[in-house]
C-alpha cells in the first residue's frame, strides 16, 4: 500500500454566502397590493348589480343613496353656419338633421338640399351640399361601403332617403382615414325608388348591410352589389315584413297585411343583432348569424313595458329607444330599453351561461337563443318628478342621457350614471344611480358622444377588459379626458361635458385653494378616504387627466392648485386603525362559550389611496407582455405611452419623496403616540413596500424607455435564444417583482452594454448612464462585471505574455468583486476566453468560486434534492439542453453547470494526452491534468467533490477515486453505496487503505442486496470472509468478533448453497417444498435453524443435515450426525435396490462423497458407528442372499479418505469384543474377523511393503465370501486402496501389543473347524507382528 498519493489534498474554506434577504419578497407582497386593489376596482356584472336591488329593502337603500350631482357641463355652443341658417328662409316644405359622428359631420336638409357641416370647423366654411335631385329628403345615413363594389377612396357610403327614391353617394376625404379633413361626394349609379314609401332610420352593419325601417313600420333592407346579375338587379329593396298574403294581395291592402309594424330600430354591430320595437312595445331580436349574412327571427316580448313593469298597468308608456350594451359592461346583459318616463328595461338574448372563460366571467353560448327581460330600473322620482317624460335619448357604456321638456322652449337634459362614490363603498356593490340635469333652450333632436383620445396605453396585443370595469368610473377616469356629447338643436350643436369625480375635486380646489370649503368633506364622504385620496395624488402628480380640468377651473394656478390637492392627501386622508369585527353568532350557551371577534387593520385613505393610483396607472401595462412578435420581435407599447407612463410613475415619485415619513420603515422613535402600534407598523411596511415597487418599476420603464430609442429588434436578436423567448413571454410585473423577470432585464442589459462597447462606447460612460436612470436594477457591480470582460477582453490583444497574465490578473480580480451578480452565460464566455489564452488554471479558480457563491436555499425542486441525496445521479440524469442563462434554476442546478466548465478543462487535458501518448507533450501534459485536478480538489464545496467523483466513474475511470484523500471521498463512496456497483467500489477503496474490516463489512451488507441473485450474494459473502481473515490475521483485536461472525454466516451460506443444489429444478416441486419456501431460499441468506428445521430435516436431505451439524455449534452432534447416517446409508440402499443397481456401488460413493468434505469431523462422520453400520450392510447383503462385497470392502471404502488404519482397527476391535448382535454369533464374527485380517493385513503392507504372503499381500482377497460362489466386481465392487491410504506414514504406526493381544483373542473365541483359513491368517499375522 502506497504511503504517499498525489491527490492527497488539505481542504481550505469556500467562498461564504451572501446571506442577505433579498428584496423580491416585499416586491411581491406589493404587487399583491395592487392585485387587491384591481380586484375592488372591479364591479360585478351589470346583471348582478342589478338584480341585487330585486330586494325591496336594497332598492329602498338604493333610492335613498341615489345622489343629485352637479357632474353635466355645457361646454361649447356651435351655431349653425350663417350660410346654412339663413336657409330656413326658403323652406317650403320640411327640415329635418342629425349627426353623422362617423364622418365628424351634421347634416340639416332644407326640403331636397342636403348640407354636411363639419362641426369641428370653427369658420363654419366647411360645408359641403348636395342638391341635384328634386325631391325632399326626409333621412340621411353613413354605412360602411361593401367590399369590392366601390373604389379603394370610397370610405363610406351616403345613404339619402327622399320620398320617392333611395341614392348612394359615395364619401372620401382629402386625408384617407380622418374624417376631420375636407370631404368629397361622388355619385354613383345606385339609387332605386322607394315606391312611395317614407324612410324614417337607415342603419347599417359592419359588413356593409343597409337595414331601412318606413314610415309605414315596415323593416327592409337595401341590397346592392357592383354588377346586374342574370336574375339579381343591380340596387333593390327586400321587404323583411312582407308576408305570404302580404304578396298577393292589392297593393292598397299590403299595408294591413305585413307581420308587425315597428316604430324603433337599432343594431347591435358586435353581436350582429337587430332589435326591433313595435307600437304595442312588442321588442323582437333578429339574428344575422356569425358572419353577418343571415336574418332568423330569435324571439319576441310582447307589451314588454307592462311585463316589466307590472305594478303599472299604464298604457301610455312607451318604449322610446333601444341601446346594446357592450361586453366590457356585461357579460349577460346584451341590450337596454328607454321608456316614455325613464324606465330602463334591461334584457339578454341568452337563455344560460354555461362554463367559466379565464376571467372569471360566464362563456357565452354560441349563438343568441332567447329574449328575456332580465330587470328593470324606474327614475327617483324625488330627484327627476312626477312630469318627467322623455322624448330622446342616449346610452353608452353605463351613462344614460335623456332629454325631456319642462316647458315649451325648453329641454332638460338628464344625466344617470352608476353613483361609483357610493357604489363602492357598500360591502355588497348594487346599482345606486347618481342624477344630474342641464336645462338648454330649444328642442334637442339628437345626442351623439364625441370620441376622447385616450391616455391609457394600449397594447400591440390587445386584451379585452374585464366585465364590469367599464362601470366604475373611478378606476377608469385616469384612461380618458371628461365624456363629451353633442346635441343637435335647431340652431346648432350643444357639447355638454360630463365631469368625473376628478374634475369635480378640481374643481372644488380651484373654488377653495386654501380649504376652507365644506365641500371637502362632503367629497371625501361620497367618494370614501381611498378614493378621495387617489384622486388627490392624481391632481397633485398633475396627471393630464386633471390637467385640462386645471386649465378650465383653475387657469394658470396649477402649481398653486397642486400643492393644495397635496395638502388635502395630508390632512383628510386619516390614519391606520384597529377595526373589531362583530361575530355573526354569540353562543353563551354552548360548550366554546363566545364567537370571539378578530380583528381587522384598516390602512388609512392615504395608503390605500397610494395603492389605487399605482395600480390605476400601472393596470394597462402591468400583466402585459413587455414585448411581443410581429416579424421580428417589437416592444408591445409604443415609446410614446411608455414615456407618459414614466412621467406619471416619476411624478409620483416625486410626490412621495417629499413626504418621507410616510413610506418610511417603522421605527420606535418615529410612532405617533396616537395610532395604534400595530395598525401604524403594518401601514409603514406597506407603504414602504409600495414605494419600493414603484422605485422598481419606475426604473425598469425608465431603462425600456431608453432602449426603444436604440434598435430594439437588434439589441434583442444579440440576446442568447432562451432569453429572446423569454422576453417574449415576460410581463412588467414579472420584470418588476420576479428572480427571473430581473434576470431577463440585466440580460437585456448586457445586450444593450455589449452594443454600446461595439459602438466603441466606454463602459464607465455606459454605466453611469445606466445608474442614472436605473441605480437600482444596474449597480455598481453590474459596472464592475463589464469592467472586467473589458479587461479580458483587452489582454488577447497584448503584444508579451507579462502584459497579457497582468491583464487577466486585472480582470479576475474585478469578477472576483462581482462573483454573485455574474450570471452563468457570462461566466461560460469568461471561461471560454480563458482557455483560448491558455490560462486553465484560471478556469478551474473561477469557475470554482462562482459555483460557491451560489445560494443553495433558494427553493430547490424535489429533483434536484434527489440529486444531492445521490450525487452520483447528478451525472447520469438525462438533461435537458443546457440553457444559456441560469435565473431560474436552483442554486444546486447552477453549480452543476459551473462543474461542467471544469469537467470540460479536465477532459480536453486527457484527450489532448491521449491523441499525443508518443509525443513529448503526453508527459507535460498529463502531469498538468494532475494539477489541475489536485488545484479543484483545494475546495472546500462538497458538491463539487461529489459531482467531480461522479464525473470519474462516468469517463469509466473510478479506479482513480483510490487514490483521492479527501474528507468527502468516503461519505460520497457511502451514499453510492445503495446499488451494488457503488458498494464494490467502496469496499475497493477500503482495501485499497488497508481498511480491511470495512472492507469485509461491506461486502458482507453487498451480500443482502434484494436485486442480487444467490450465487453472486454468496460471492460477496465470500470476499467479506477473506477480507474477514485478512483483517484477523493482521491483528485487529477491535473487530474480532465482528470478522468470526461474518466466518460463520459464510459457513452457514455454504450449507444454503448445498441445500439450493438439491432443490434446483424441479426437485423443491417433487419433494413438495412451497413455493415461499423456495424464495426464501433463493432470496436471502436463511439461518442454520431455517435451513435444518424448515427444509433439511423436514425434506429428509440427509447430506445438508450433516453439512450443518458440521458447521453447528450444537451439543449432541454426533448422536444427531448417527442418525442422519443411518436414514442416509438405508435411502442409499433402498434407491438401489429400487432401481437394480449395485447397492454397495451406491454406497461406496454415497459415503466417500461426504467423507470427503466431513472426514475430519469426528463428530459429523463418526468412523467407529460408520464402519459398524456398513459392516452391518454386508453382513445383512450376505444373509439375505443378495450381492456381497468381497471382504474388506469398508477398509477400501474409508482408507482413501484418509482414515487412519488404527483407528479402523479399534473400531473393529470393539465391535468384536462387544458382539452386540448381529456380530453375536460365530458366524458373524468369522465375518467379521475376514475384514479385521484384511485391515491388518493392508496395515502391515503400507508399513512393510510386503503382506502375509501371495501377491502383494493380497492373501485371501481372491476368495468369495460365503455362502456366494461367485461375485461379478463392478464399479464399486473390488476397489484398490491405490496406496490412497496414507502411505508410510508415522502417524499410523502398527501398535503390536495390541494386535497381537486381539489376535490372540480372537483365535481363542473362533477354535472352529470351519475356520481354518482364518485361523491360519490370524497366526501367520501374529507371527509376523511379532517380527516388528
Amino acid at each position: 500500500m502506497p504511503t504517499y498519493s498525489p491527490w492527497e489534498t488539505q481542504p481550505i474554506p469556500a467562498v461564504p454566502k451572501n446571506a442577505a434577504l433579498k428584496r423580491h419578497e416585499r416586491l411581491r407582497k406589493a404587487a399583491g397590493e395592487l392585485d387587491e386593489q384591481n380586484q375592488r376596482d372591479r364591479y360585478p356584472d351589470l346583471w348582478e348589480l342589478l338584480v341585487r336591488t330585486s330586494d325591496e329593502q336594497v332598492k329602498e337603500e338604493a333610492s335613498a343613496l341615489a345622489g343629485l350631482h352637479n357632474y353635466l357641463r355645457s361646454d361649447t355652443f356651435v351655431p349653425l353656419p350663417k350660410y346654412v341658417y339663413e336657409q330656413y328662409h326658403t323652406v317650403q316644405f320640411k327640415v329635418f338633421m342629425g349627426l353623422l359622428p362617423e364622418i365628424n359631420r351634421a347634416w340639416i336638409t332644407f326640403d331636397s338640399r342636403l348640407y354636411l357641416w363639419n362641426y369641428d370647423d370653427s369658420s363654419g366654411t366647411s360645408t359641403t351640399c348636395f342638391a341635384d335631385q328634386e325631391q325632399v329628403i326626409y333621412t340621411v345615413a353613413v354605412v360602411k361601403p361593401l367590399p369590392g363594389v366601390f373604389l379603394n377612396q370610397i370610405e363610406y357610403i351616403l345613404v339619402v332617403a327622399t320620398v320617392v327614391e333611395i341614392i348612394i353617394l359615395g364619401v372620401a376625404f382629402e386625408q384617407k382615414g380622418n374624417p376631420a379633413s375636407p370631404l368629397t361626394l361622388f355619385k354613383t349609379d345606385l339609387s332605386i325608388p322607394s315606391d312611395y314609401e317614407t324612410v324614417v332610420q337607415i342603419e347599417g352593419t359592419d359588413e356593409g348591410r343597409i337595414f331601412l325601417r318606413m314610415l309605414s313600420g315596415k323593416l327592409m333592407e337595401l341590397v346592392y352589389q357592383a354588377d346586374e346579375g342574370w336574375f339579381t338587379r343591380k340596387i333593390r329593396l327586400i321587404n323583411h315584413s312582407a308576408t305570404m298574403l302580404s304578396m298577393v294581395a292589392p297593393t292598397f291592402l299590403r299595408d294591413i297585411c305585413i307581420k308587425e309594424s315597428i316604430y324603433l330600430m337599432a343594431v347591435d354591430k358586435v353581436r350582429n343583432l337587430i332589435y326591433t320595437v313595435s307600437r304595442r312595445n312588442d321588442i323582437q331580436v333578429i339574428y344575422l348569424d356569425r358572419g353577418g349574412k343571415g336574418f332568423q327571427r330569435i324571439k319576441a316580448v310582447n307589451d314588454a313595458v307592462n311585463r316589466a313593469l307590472p305594478g303599472r298597468h299604464d298604457d301610455s308608456v312607451s318604449i322610446q329607444a333601444i341601446f346594446p350594451i357592450s361586453e366590457a359592461e356585461s357579460r349577460k346583459v346584451q341590450m337596454v330599453a328607454i321608456t316614455s318616463t325613464g324606465d330602463r328595461l334591461y334584457f339578454t338574448v341568452y337563455a344560460a351561461f354555461v362554463g367559466v372563460n379565464a376571467y372569471g366571467a360566464p362563456d357565452d353560448p354560441t349563438e343568441p337563443n332567447t329574449l328575456e327581460i332580465v330587470h328593470a330600473l324606474t327614475p327617483v322620482q324625488r330627484i327627476v318628478g312626477a312630469t318627467y317624460t322623455v322624448h330622446e335619448a342616449l346610452y353608452s357604456n353605463g351613462f344614460l342621457l335623456t332629454v325631456s321638456a319642462i316647458s315649451e322652449p325648453t329641454d332638460r337634459i338628464y344625466g344617470t350614471a352608476p353613483h361609483s362614490g357610493q357604489i363602492i363603498q357598500q360591502p355588497m356593490k348594487y346599482w345606486i344611480d347618481n342624477y344630474a340635469y342641464h336645462d338648454k333652450e330649444g328642442k334637442v333632436w339628437q345626442i351623439s358622444e364625441t370620441p376622447t383620445v385616450s391616455y391609457r396605453p394600449q397594447p400591440m396585443l390587445v386584451k379585452r377588459d374585464d366585465s364590469g370595469v367599464m362601470l366604475n368610473e373611478l378606476a377608469t377616469q385616469l384612461d380618458s379626458p371628461a365624456r363629451s356629447f353633442r346635441l343637435v338643436t335647431h340652431d346648432g350643436i350643444l357639447t355638454l361635458k360630463k365631469l368625473r369625480p376628478i374634475d369635480l375635486l378640481c374643481e372644488l380646489i380651484a373654488a377653495s385653494p386654501d380649504q376652507r370649503s365644506g365641500g371637502f368633506e362632503e367629497f371625501f364622504s361620497t367618494y370614501g378616504p381611498a378614493e378621495a385620496c387617489a384622486m388627490c395624488i392624481a391632481v397633485a402628480c398633475k396627471h393630464p387627466a386633471s390637467e385640462t380640468s386645471f386649465k378650465e377651473f383653475g387657469g394658470h394656478k396649477y402649481a398653486q392648485l397642486a400643492s393644495a390637492a397635496g395638502r388635502l392627501f395630508d390632512e383628510y386622508g386619516g390614519v391606520p386603525m384597529i377595526c373589531q369585527e362583530s361575530p355573526s353568532v354569540f353562543d353563551t350557551n354552548g360548550g366554546l362559550g363566545y364567537v370571539l371577534p378578530s380583528p381587522e387593520i384598516k390602512f388609512s385613505g392615504r395608503h390605500d389611496g397610494l395603492a389605487l393610483y399605482l395600480s390605476r396607472l400601472l393596470r394597462p401595462v402591468w400583466k402585459s407582455r413587455i414585448v411581443v412578435k410581429d416579424r421580428r420581435i417589437i416592444s408591445n407599447f409604443s415609446p410614446t405611452s411608455l414615456n407618459d407612463l414614466l412621467l406619471a410613475l416619476q411624478n409620483l415619485g416625486q410626490f412621495l419623496s417629499e413626504r418621507p415619513a410616510f413610506t418610511a420603515l417603522p421605527t420606535p422613535e418615529t410612532r405617533p403616540s396616537d395610532i395604534d402600534r400595530e395598525a401604524w407598523r403594518s401601514e409603514q411596511e406597506s407603504t414602504h413596500n409600495l414605494e419600493q415597487l414603484l422605485k422598481i418599476t419606475t426604473e425598469t420603464i425608465a431603462f425600456f424607455v431608453m432602449v426603444l430609442d436604440e434598435n430594439l429588434g437588434y439589441l434583442i436578436d444579440g440576446m442568447p435564444g432562451e432569453q429572446q423567448q423569454e422576453l417574449a413571454i415576460t410581463t412588467f410585473e414579472e420584470a418588476v417583482i420576479s428572480p427571473k423577470g430581473l434576470e431577463i432585464t440585466r440580460a437585456l442589459m448586457a445586450a444593450y452594454i455589449d452594443g454600446q462597447i461595439k459602438d466603441e462606447r466606454h463602459v464607465d460612460t455606459v454605466g453611469e448612464e445606466l445608474q442614472q436612470i436605473c441605480p437600482t436594477i444596474c449597480r455598481q457591480n453590474d459596472v464592475i462585471l463589464y469592467k472586467g470582460i473589458e479587461c479580458i477582453q483587452s489582454a488577447r490583444n497584448q503584444p508579451s505574455a507579462d502584459l497579457q497574465v497582468v491583464k487577466l490578473k486585472e480582470a479576475l480580480t474585478l469578477f472576483y468583486r462581482v462573483l454573485p451578480e455574474i450570471p452563468f452565460n457570462k461566466l461560460a464566455e469568461i471561461t471560454e476566453v480563458l482557455r483560448e489564452l491558455d490560462s486553465y488554471e484560471s478556469v478551474v479558480d473561477f469557475a470554482l468560486r462562482w459555483a460557491a457563491v451560489q445560494d443553495l436555499d433558494d427553493g430547490i425542486p424535489s429533483t434536484h434534492l434527489n440529486i444531492m441525496a445521490d450525487p452520483r445521479l447528478s451525472m447520469r440524469v438525462p438533461e435537458p439542453p443546457r440553457p444559456e442563462t441560469d435565473y431560474r434554476e436552483p442554486g444546486i442546478v447552477r453549480r452543476r453547470r459551473a462543474y461542467d466548465i471544469v469537467f470540460a478543462t479536465l477532459e480536453s487535458f486527457l484527450n489532448i494526452s491521449i491523441s499525443t501518448a508518443h509525443a513529448p507533450t503526453h508527459e507535460h501534459m498529463a502531469t498538468r491534468r494532475l494539477q489541475l485536478i489536485r488545484r479543484s480538489l483545494l475546495t472546500d464545496d462538497r458538491y463539487f467533490h461529489e459531482a467531480f467523483y461522479s464525473w470519474l466513474i462516468d469517463q469509466n475511470r473510478a479506479d482513480e477515486l483510490l487514490h483521492i484523500k479527501t474528507r468527502f471521498i468516503e461519505p460520497y463512496l457511502k451514499k453510492g453505496a445503495k446499488d451494488p456497483e457503488g458498494a464494490q467500489l467502496l469496499a475497493r477503496y477500503y482495501i485499497y487503505n488497508e481498511r480491511y474490516a470495512d472492507g469485509a463489512r461491506v461486502y458482507r451488507s453487498l451480500a443482502e442486496h434484494p436485486a442480487l441473485d444467490f450465487d453472486t450474494r454468496l460471492e460477496h459473502l465470500n470476499f467479506a470472509v477473506v477480507q474477514a481473515r485478512t483483517s484477523i490475521a493482521s491483528e485487529q483485536q477491535e473487530s474480532r468478533a465482528e470478522m468470526e461472525e461474518i466466518l460463520e454466516e459464510a459457513d452457514v451460506a455454504q450449507v444454503q448453497m448445498e441445500l439450493l443444489d438439491a432443490l434446483k429444478g424441479d426437485a423443491w416441486k417433487n419433494l413438495g417444498l412451497s413455493e415461499e419456501l423456495w424464495a426464501n431460499v433463493r432470496d436471502r441468506f436463511l439461518t442454520m435453524n431455517e435451513i435444518y428445521n424448515q427444509y433439511a430435516k423436514p425434506l429428509k436431505l440427509y447430506e445438508v443435515q450433516l453439512h450443518a451439524l458440521h458447521v453447528s455449534e450444537l451439543s449432541h452432534v454426533q448422536h444427531y450426525a448417527e442418525t442422519a447416517w443411518t436414514s442416509l446409508i438405508a435411502k442409499a440402499r433402498d434407491d438401489a435396490l429400487a432401481v437394480g443397481h449395485d447397492v454397495f456401488a451406491s454406497l461406496l460413493g454415497k459415503v466417500r462423497h461426504v467423507g470427503h468434505k466431513f472426514s475430519t469431523d469426528e463428530n459429523v462422520f463418526p468412523i467407529p458407528f460408520l464402519i459398524k453400520k456398513l459392516e452391518q450392510e454386508c453382513y445383512e447383503a450376505a444373509l439375505a442372499n443378495r450381492p456381497t462385497p468381497e471382504s474388506g470392502w469398508v477398509v477400501l471404502v474409508l482408507r482413501p479418505l484418509g482414515i487412519p488404519y488404527s483407528i479402523m482397527f479399534r473400531a473393529y476391535n470393539q465391535i468384536f469384543t462387544d458382539k452386540l448382535p448381529p456380530w453375536s454369533s460365530d458366524a458373524a464374527l468369522r465375518f467379521l474377523l475376514e475384514d479385521i485380517v484384511f485391515l491388518i493385513s493392508e496395515w502391515l503392507r503400507e508399513r512393510t511393503g510386503s503382506g502375509l504372503g501371495g501377491v502383494g499381500g493380497m492373501v485371501g482377497l481372491q476368495h468369495y465370501r460365503q455362502p456366494h460362489q461367485h461375485y461379478r466386481t463392478g464399479s464399486g465392487g473390488m476397489v484398490s486402496s491405490g496406496g490412497g491410504g496414507g502411505g508410510n506414514n508415522n502417524d499410523d504406526d502398527v501398535p503390536v501389543q495390541l494386535i497381537d493381544d486381539a489376535i490372540q483373542k480372537y483365535l481363542v473365541t473362533i477354535q472352529d473347524g470351519e475356520a481354518r483359513d482364518l485361523v491360519g491368517k490370524l497366526q501367520m499375522i501374529a507371527h509376523r507382528i511379532r517380527e516388528f
